[in-house]
């Protein structure tokens, strides 16, 4: 009876992988160039490795330019408004510039801090 059914005690497997008659084993091709063949596609400066970092840090700034856009409509809705609208006029003069009209008098409030 074969003896390929039980476990090989001999000292020296992949000497014997070899030996085998005439056939290439599936074991050593997968080992010794299938293995490192991926490895190489995964790992290399091109591979997917890096393309999935690429598409994270692609969509991180394809965020932040939208919040850009956002602010830059603000600032723009800001700017047009400050042209043409009087009463925005007056309100950005009263906040920032403690502006009164004639005859108006101002209350501050203290704010506790507890």
């Amino acid at each position: 009876m074969d003896n390929h059914f039980y476990r090989n005690t001999e000292k020296r497997p992949l000497k014997n992988l070899l030996k085998k008659e005439g056939t290439i084993n599936k074991k050593l091709i997968i080992i010794f160039f299938i293995i490192p063949i991926l490895l190489f596609i995964i790992f290399n400066n091109k591979g997917l490795w890096q393309r999935v970092k690429l598409e994270k840090e692609k969509e991180s700034i394809n965020t932040q330019i939208k919040e850009e856009e956002k602010k830059q409509k603000y600032y723009l809705n800001e700017i047009y408004l400050l042209k043409n609208d009087s009463s925005k006029i007056e309100k950005v003069a009263r906040e920032k510039f403690n502006m009164k009209r004639s005859g108006e008098t101002i209350y501050k409030r203290k704010e506790n801090k507890n």
